[in-house]
């Protein structure tokens, strides 16, 4: 589910403008996805039990989603097996109970206990919420047979990041009819419309696993290829109101010390201490803080050996960098990006900083600024070493939904030391059409202190068409790379 030639060209940019007008003419002539499907959420005066067992009087009227259709092996074929899926909600909690029948439950697969495994080679549920209707961004919930846990966020209808961890309870039970899920997600976890009566976008997949079949309510066809990312085609969960808001606040201290004696110094104590803090107070909005920021607790990267010349890529893990982190994606990934967080504290500490992200109706916002410590750098042959200066760490990225499923945005970043700077801004429209084609266009320019230019060789861009269906792909892509264009971010 993941996608992931290059010269100086000034006047690239008269290519990329003709894009527009066509580009333009197959949005506006695209049919707007009409979804008849309908979830309906239940309000209840007190939450269920998460015990796997829907015995709670509730459950029993509330009507369930059915109806799943086969995306594989045959795509739009009824499902051969059946399942239920039922919505209810206190003011802080959504809650599904969900039942998958089975004709053979002791063929039922459930291996994986690991939390962000491979649940999808167990028997499995995903559930897929576009909490702000957007047609574009969801959270995504995998739970497997076993109520082992794994989660996403899906940007843009292309991008998806396992690396976010969200908070909430699953429990499951293999039954003789089959097995039985109950999930809670906190409100606090998710963030939504600031609104009474909150609608989302809501799609529900079941994994079969030993006949390698996959339901989908409502069907995204195979078509569609990226499957469940295809956030347009969600259905219409409604029934939400009354929520409590999300006025919510992580604090985590750490602290480490330590002595050394020796013989010939004594006795050296040391003491570090630093906080983080998280704060929603409001459901569509999160601010991040850190100082003497810790990463100590963050899963080590995988080992990989380079044998080439070309650097290595490693995931962004840090939570700090982490909430929607698809918003400050700018350029093409693993190639031309112009903000890569991974590079912020990459050879220094961050000392402390903050980030925003928030949502105000069809525009997305996005900032952060870090300051980071100099590093030591050799000095003279005989001479101790230098250290560099500090440097602050800053990037603001909004995007805004202009027309279905058409984004256009813009990005500024900054690195700035005593020294000098580096600066970049950008802007950037991307649309996605049909099934699963798009269109990408961006360019961006840079400013460092050290390499004034006046010739071009400072910016960047990109257009890229990509027509793609369930049988072929069609992609073109022109990319233009300055040679003074080098973000430092």
């Amino acid at each position: 589910m993941k996608r992931w030639d290059q010269q100086h060209e000034p006047m690239w940019g008269m290519r990329y403008s003709a894009w527009v007008i066509p580009l333009c003419l197959i949005t506006l002539g695209e049919t707007v996805f009409a979804q008849d499907n309908l979830a309906v959420a239940v309000p209840i005066s007190s939450p269920p039990v998460i015990d796997g067992v829907l015995d709670e009087p509730f459950w029993t009227r509330v009507d369930p989603v059915t109806g799943f259709l086969q995306r594989d092996p045959v795509d739009g074929a009824l499902a051969s097996e059946k399942t239920e899926v039922r919505i209810v909600y206190t003011p802080t909690a959504l809650y599904f109970g969900m039942t998958m029948y089975d004709s053979e439950p002791n063929l039922i697969r459930g291996n994986i206990l690991q939390r962000g495994g491979w649940i999808d080679k167990d028997d499995n549920i995903r559930i897929a919420l576009d909490t702000y209707d957007d047609d574009r961004n969801a959270y995504l919930f995998e739970v497997g047979v076993l109520g082992t846990q794994d989660d996403a966020l899906i940007s843009d209808e292309s991008n998806t990041d396992w690396n976010w961890d969200g908070i909430y309870t699953t429990e499951a039970r293999v039954t003789d009819e089959g097995w039985v899920l109950e999930i809670e997600i906190p409100f606090t976890t998710i963030r939504f419309d600031d609104t009474e009566a909150p609608e989302m976008g809501i799609a529900i997949a079941r994994t079969i696993r030993r006949k390698n079949e996959s339901v989908f309510w409502p069907h995204i066809g195979q078509e569609y290829r990226s499957g469940i990312v295809h956030v347009s085609r969600y259905a219409r969960m409604t029934g939400l109101h009354d929520l409590q808001k999300a006025r919510h606040i992580e604090v985590k201290p750490h602290a480490i010390s330590g002595a050394t004696h020796t013989s010939e110094k004594g006795s050296d104590t040391e003491i570090n201490a630093g906080i983080d803090i998280k704060a929603s107070f409001t459901s569509n909005s999160t601010v991040d803080l850190t100082y003497n920021t810790d990463f100590a607790q963050v899963e080590a990267d995988n080992i990989q050996v380079n044998l080439t010349r070309f650097s290595l890529f490693f995931p962004e893990k840090r939570e700090f960098f982490l909430e929607r982190a698809g918003l400050f994606q700018f350029g093409a990934p693993r190639e031309t990006e112009v903000f890569f967080s991974r590079r912020v504290g990459l050879d220094s500490d961050i000392l402390g900083g903050g980030r925003f992200t928030g949502q105000a109706g069809p525009i997305s916002i996005g900032a952060m600024s870090l300051r980071t410590s100099g590093v030591e750098v050799p000095g003279s042959v005989d001479g101790p070493p230098n250290t560099t200066a500090g440097a602050w760490n800053s990037v603001t990225r909004v995007r805004g939904n202009v027309l279905p499923r058409m984004t256009v945005g813009g990005i500024i970043t900054s690195k700035e030391t005593v020294s000098g700077h580096n600066r970049v801004t950008g802007a950037d429209l991307q649309s996605r059409f049909w099934s699963s084609s798009s269109l990408l266009l961006w360019a961006a320019k840079v400013w460092d202190s050290d390499y004034a230019t006046s010739d071009g060789s400072n910016f960047a861009g990109q257009a890229e068409l990509i027509l793609e269906n369930d049988r072929y792909i069609f992609e073109i892509t022109r990319t233009v790379i300055g040679e003074a264009f080098d973000p430092a971010l």
